[in-house]
């Protein structure tokens, strides 16, 4: 199990959020509900964007279900109100985004849970350690079972896909 510093992850998710926000056209309303509102003249979305660095080498999500056990607060999978949630695999020159409806994502979340082994994982914050618990299905499962919805691939900070 590994341990992160929050700080630093709070910070690449923040730089998550801004990329986002930049290839989509979207605005960032920062914490609450959702980070992102798209707009495209026909429908108003909103996106909650989360970045999983591992996944470039595992092929898997880090789909979390308990943010903190220590206070059992459940985590983004459960409690994610924007319309979709997309996840941000970074690279150094590229990138991919998976595309969830955050419904349909907790729709399949017994199947997750049955088919994935739960994880665990630890960061620091304010000098405590808090536990984070998740499930790692594989990309190519969460495709399959219609989870991911869309993906798309940046190179260099360019949308390549859509």
């Amino acid at each position: 199990m590994n341990r992160y510093e929050w700080i630093k992850c709070q910070a690449a998710g923040d730089a998550s959020e801004k990329f986002v926000a930049g290839l989509l056209g979207a605005e960032r309303v920062g914490a609450g509900s959702y980070d992102l509102v798209v707009d495209n003249g026909r429908r108003r979305m909103t996106v909650d964007v989360k970045r999983d660095d591992k996944a470039a080498d595992t092929d898997n999500l880090a789909i979390e279900t308990v943010s903190v056990v220590e206070t059992n607060a459940p985590g983004w999978a459960v409690t994610a109100r924007a319309d979709f949630i997309v996840v941000h695999v970074h690279q150094p020159d590229d990138c991919s985004l998976y595309v969830m409806s955050s419904q349909t994502l907790r729709d399949s979340l017994p199947l997750i849970r049955v088919a994935c082994k739960q994880k665990e994982t630890q960061s620091i914050r304010d000098g405590r350690v808090w536990t984070t618990l998740f499930y790692a299905p594989s990309i190519m499962s969460l495709m399959q079972w219609g989870v991911i919805h869309r993906t798309w691939k940046a190179w260099r900070g360019e949308l390549l896909s859509l």
